[in-house]
């Protein structure tokens, strides 16, 4: 019995041809390009892994890049979102000299006014007391998941009163 003929010349030839577009399509969900660049090589990985089990290629890459596409903006916003704008939020409150440094803690301070009351107490619980989130839930009498969801947002109303752009 003959073995299989190789298929690499198969698959350069099919990533030639849609790399370019998948990568406009995936830049056209508002995907930062380093991370396009990931999800396609993502797909890539799964097509060269399943190559002989699919029948439609090209449809079946196209397919995958949009899912993958939904997953990546499901992952942003149930994701990573609280670590990095805990971040952006605990620039604030250190400790640092000078009037600029002042006038930026005053800044979140009267943002802080502006938000609606729970979320102005989940950042209080959070970032003035330093609770975790359950401790912030009990204290509440919610389950954590409400205080991240209102932690989310309050964090995302800051960023939008003071204007200072996340890192």
């Amino acid at each position: 019995m003959a073995p299989p003929p190789d298929p690499r010349p198969e698959i350069s030839a099919l990533v030639e041809q849609l790399r370019p577009a998948l990568l406009r399509f995936v830049c056209s969900q508002r995907i930062p390009r380093w991370d396009a660049e990931d999800l396609i090589q993502s797909a890539l990985a799964a097509l060269v892994q399943r190559w002989p089990t699919i029948a439609y290629k090209e449809r079946w890459l196209q397919g995958t890049v949009r899912w993958m596409c939904v997953v990546y903006w499901r992952r942003q916003r149930s994701g990573p979102l609280v670590v990095a704008n805990s971040a952006w939020l605990e620039d604030f409150e250190g400790a640092g000299a000078g009037l600029e440094r002042r006038e930026e803690q005053l800044a979140l301070t009267l943002a802080c006014t502006q938000l609606p009351y729970r979320e102005r107490q989940v950042v209080h619980l959070r970032y003035r007391l330093g609770m975790t989130l359950a401790e912030a839930g009990r204290v509440l009498g919610c389950w954590k998941t409400s205080v991240l969801r209102d932690e989310r947002r309050a964090i995302a109303r800051l960023k939008a009163f003071t204007g200072r752009p996340c890192r």
